[in-house]
């Protein structure tokens, strides 16, 4: 996947995150943003989620720890760590098509949810509040934070 389409990717606004996702869950991560920042409303989301979903999935983790795995993947997934080149190859046309986002949350939703044992749809709405925060620093700089809180 060529660097600049991943980091072009990222530089739009959150809304524009937002509306990749259902209705209903679009308006119940506004509402908490409204009152949470997005890795709490990520959590939050997984709390109230991972409760219904979690018996049918390959592993049972609390919702903390659900986070913490998929941001895990995603930092591998985004920061070219060899275990996922095969998958960034398939997202490099789905990133270089036009009007792309809501391909590229429920693909990326997809590959991670097969790795922590959640469905892609569960975690969708945990994507986007991750590509949120990418947003407002870089992928550049979202991949060096990342690498910074695995070494602590």
């Amino acid at each position: 996947m060529k660097w600049n389409e991943i980091v072009s990717t990222f530089d739009i606004p959150n809304e524009e995150w937002l509306i990749t996702l259902p209705k209903y869950q679009q308006s119940t991560i506004k509402e908490l943003l409204n009152i949470k920042d997005p890795e709490d409303v990520a959590i939050a989301w997984l709390t109230a989620t991972t409760q219904n979903t979690s018996p049918f999935s390959a592993k049972k983790e609390d919702s903390s720890r659900y986070f913490d795995l998929i941001k895990i993947e995603l930092y591998k997934l985004l920061c070219g760590n060899p275990e996922y080149s095969e998958e960034r190859k398939e997202l490099n046309g789905i990133i270089s098509s036009h009007n792309n986002k809501t391909l590229v949350v429920s693909s990326i939703s997809g590959i991670i949810g097969s790795k922590v044992g959640l469905a892609g749809t569960f975690i969708a709405p945990v994507t986007v509040l991750i590509f949120m925060t990418i947003s407002k620093v870089s992928v550049n700089a979202w991949c060096e934070w990342q690498k910074q809180d695995e070494t602590q």
